[in-house]
Formats: C-alpha cells, structure tokens, sequence
C-alpha cells in the first residue's frame, strides 16, 4: 500500500525531459540576468573634464561620474537630480533624497564614484563640500583592474543646515595607477555635494 502511494506521488511530480531543460535554461536565464545588471550608469563628456563641479547632466546624470542610480541600486526608493538653490561654486550641486535604502556602500547603496589617473609614489589630496542628513560614507584608495586598496575615510552621521569642506589624503603605492573616490548614502535623508577637486599630486613620504 506505501509503495503504490510513493509510486503515486513520483510520477505525480516528475517532470519530463523538455520539461527539465526548460527548468535549467529558466534557471541559466536568472543568473545571467543577475551577472549582465549594470552596477552603475555613466554619461560620458570629455568637455567636461572632472566635472566635480556637477555643472553638466545628461539623462538626469552627472557626466564623467559612475552613478548608483535608481535604475541599478536594488532594495531603495531614491532620486537624485541638479540643485541650483542649494551650491558651493558654480550654478548648481547634486542633490540625493533618499527615502529608503540599504546601509551596505558602494554599488548596493545610492552614491557615486570616480575614477582618476595617478602615479605611484604620490600622495593624492581630494576635496569636497557636503551638506546631509542621515549617515554617508566617503570611500577612497588606489585601484588596479584586479585589487583595490579602498577604504573608509569619512562616516558623516546626523544633520547639517550649513556646508562643510572634507578632505581625504591617500598615498599611492606601486604598481597602482588608478585613484578610486567613492561616495555611499547609508540611510534616508537628503546629501548635497558639490565642489569636489584633486589638489596638486605631491611626493610621498615614504618614496
């Protein structure tokens, strides 16, 4: 009587040879999916050199910038657009309202990043004008196409009505040639950021 019942169930649940291979190539298309997301979107203009000013947009992006965008952060409600109320120099900043999203950084988080030509044995100083609420996460160090030297620098929690200057120093070690600056906003809240530079490469210390 068992063996008729288990029988029963098997062929109940069997699946069939087209069957099984529509099941591997639904699964196959799933993970391709997931491995052709975009981890970023970038606009590209070379008139605009840095751009760190944020004075050029193109389909809502800063140009010359990998943007964590709405389209390629999963799990968060956010936007992110010009500001021309609220800015250090020029006409406008970039402004992030994020409504909810995951404290993870990087490319899980809304944010953006660039990326710029070094030479190893220098010492690089960036700076930049920010004004939040809520908790961001300033990321940055040397980058090779298979390593990264990236770490936290600045973790900005609470809220600020006025504009303050950041700066972060980071030594370029051999053989990188490749300087990563990242920015993640951690929780909701609204982020200002404007006025970001590259001052002038100086020697390292320990070259």
């Amino acid at each position: 009587m068992m063996k008729g019942q288990f029988m029963n169930i098997r062929n109940e649940f069997s699946i069939s040879p087209s069957g099984l291979l529509a099941l591997v190539l639904l699964i196959l298309s799933f993970f391709h999916l997931i491995a052709c997301a975009p981890m970023s979107e970038t606009r590209q203009d070379l008139t605009a050199g840095l751009n760190g000013g944020f004075e050029v947009f193109q389909d809502g992006l800063p140009v010359n910038w990998q943007v964590y965008s709405p389209k390629t952060v999963p799990d968060a409600e956010f936007s992110l657009r010009p500001d021309t109320i609220e800015k250090r120099e020029g006409r406008q900043s970039i402004r992030f309202d994020v409504d909810h999203c995951r404290s993870l950084g990087g490319r899980l988080s809304p944010g953006l990043a660039t990326e710029l030509p070094v030479t190893p044995g220098e010492m690089i100083t960036v700076s930049f004008w920010m004004k939040q609420t809520g908790v961001v996460s300033i990321r940055s160090g040397a980058v090779s196409a298979h390593e990264g030297r990236v770490t936290e620098k600045i973790r900005q929690k609470g809220s600020s009505n006025q504009w303050a200057r950041y700066t972060v120093t980071d030594s370029i070690p051999e053989p990188f040639t490749t300087y990563r600056f990242e920015l993640s906003v951690l929780e909701p809240g609204t982020v200002y950021f404007d006025d970001f530079r590259m001052e002038q490469p100086q020697p390292s210390l320990s070259k």
